[in-house]
């Protein structure tokens, strides 16, 4: 009889693998799925003069479990704010509302949990109306910050409110949130392109320019469950248990506590990495270059060269699914060895094999793949991931509003539930505006604000120099070294 090793097996095995051999086990895995299995298109809906119930995504079966825990919490509440400078049509903006709302099922839909399992019910009518606020220009952050709290009912909805903040007779601030159980931001980019199209349009009383949509979100969702049934989800799994294999303990960074009470907030620390900079990371992909850099000064924070860090996808992998307003985001793993310290060329080579192939099986849901890695597990802690990257590429603030200028308004985070996230937006002029999102209660801010700093540093030495090992490349900026070392010389230096 043949003996057979168990999963537990071929987990230890991969997790002993040195860092040479495992990189060339994932990049065999990722050779081999390069191309995913392309499901069938989704099947449009017979066209529904009333409500409809149909089941939820993966996405909002835990968007779901998330507000039930915590209905109070903004966490969920996709946000943005616009500035709109010029001579503003509000009652143009009140149709492109309307107009909007009644081309996406997702913006009329709300939670039915009168049975057994939570669904979607999709309402044939929906009143979005542009709420019209008053507001000091001292007061407009406050406002904005208001707007975005503002808890939903899921039950009733409606799961999108629009806002427009008036600060003088040509100066407004617009102000867009919807809930997750409905939307995510590439849905929010589809959101505020088209209000800006149909504004435009009844500005200038021509004809609505967007086609019909032939696919709407009930339909995804009914395609995602097809999508992992008939043993796809499972082979998507075993992938992901040779890959996460001997991932090993949560994470921990070195970052001291804050002094005061904070529990409950979130820190954001905003910073910019200049064009100049981000150029060089662009030819091999902006995503790989960033989660690189971030994964090498994760490693020098803390002494673990074997990282797995989370990397939030949009999960369209369906031509049809581009303007679809619904849930799709998915975190996936990204696990990259650099336990041998090799050159930046190296290890970014090593991030972007690993990126592959976390693409090419993004379609199991995160709760189902830490529930086949089985990762050590420690009270009040995320499981598998503790740290992750979130690059957004939509241009919200640059669609055309006809007649206006516009200009992205700062909004506050809210997502708590991961230790550390950075958050990066490349901006048309070349800069990556980024962001370290953390809870308050476990970082003080200045010591993120370092991390900030050094992570600019550490990207362009290691730009500079990719055939250096990373483990060499300074990433103290000029004036933390002078302090330093004015330290180690003493007072009578």
């Amino acid at each position: 009889m043949t003996d057979v090793a168990s999963p537990t097996d071929a987990r230890s095995r991969i997790g002993h693998l040195s860092a040479e051999r495992r990189a060339v086990l994932m990049r065999r895995l990722a050779e081999r799925t390069a191309r995913p299995e392309q499901p069938p298109a989704p099947a449009p809906r017979p066209p529904a003069g009333t409500d409809s119930t149909v089941g939820c995504s993966h996405a909002q079966r835990r968007v779901w479990l998330a507000a039930e825990i915590s209905p109070a919490s903004a966490g969920l509440h996709v946000t943005t704010a616009i500035r709109l400078t010029g001579r503003l049509d509000v009652a143009a903006l009140q149709r492109a509302v309307s107009t909007v709302v009644a081309r996406h099922d997702g913006l009329r839909t709300v939670a039915d949990d009168s049975g057994p399992l939570v669904r979607q019910r999709v309402l044939a009518d929906a009143t979005v109306t542009v709420r019209r606020l008053d507001v000091d220009p001292g007061a407009a952050a406050g406002a904005v910050e208001a707007v975005r709290r503002e808890r939903f009912d899921l039950r009733r909805g409606p799961l999108l409110r629009v806002a427009l903040l008036r600060l003088d007779s040509h100066d407004h601030v617009l102000v867009v949130v919807g809930h997750h159980f409905v939307m995510d931001g590439g849905s929010m980019g589809v959101v505020v392109r088209q209000l800006a199209a149909v504004y435009t349009a009844a500005v200038r009383r021509t004809p609505v320019p967007l086609p019909p949509h032939a696919v709407q979100y009930p339909d995804v969702s009914a395609w995602q469950w097809d999508l992992l049934g008939d043993g796809r989800l499972e082979r998507s799994l075993d992938y992901w248990r040779a890959t996460l294999a001997g991932a090993g303990e949560p994470l921990d960074l070195p970052l001291p506590k804050p002094d005061g009470p904070s529990a409950g907030t979130v820190g954001v620390h905003r910073f910019t990495i200049d064009g100049r900079a981000a150029r060089p990371l662009r030819p091999g992909g902006l995503a790989p270059g960033l989660l690189a850099v971030y994964t090498v000064l994760l490693a020098r924070y803390t002494g673990r060269w074997d990282q797995v860090v989370g990397m939030f996808v949009e999960g369209r992998t369906r031509a049809e699914t581009t303007g679809v307003v619904g849930n799709f985001t998915n975190l996936v793993a990204v696990r990259t060895d650099l336990t041998d310290r090799p050159g930046f060329a190296v290890a970014a080579t090593r991030v972007r094999t690993a990126i592959a192939g976390a693409l090419a099986h993004q379609d199991a849901p995160f709760e189902a793949v830490v529930a086949a890695a089985a990762p050590p597990r420690v009270v009040g802690r995320p499981p598998l991931v503790q740290v992750a990257f979130n690059l957004h590429n939509h241009a919200y603030g640059h669609a055309g509003w006809h007649g206006l200028g516009a200009e992205v308004w700062p909004v506050s985070a809210d997502h708590d539930d991961l230790d550390l996230t950075l958050v990066a937006v490349p901006v048309h002029d070349g800069t990556v505006r980024a962001a370290f999102e953390y809870p308050a209660e476990r970082f003080a801010r200045e010591p993120v604000a370092a991390l900030a700093g050094h992570l600019t540093t550490l990207g362009a030495g290691l730009l500079a120099r990719p055939d250096r090992p990373v483990s060499a490349v300074p990433m103290l900026p000029a004036g933390e070294t002078a302090t330093l070392l004015a330290w180690g010389r003493g007072p009578g230096a």
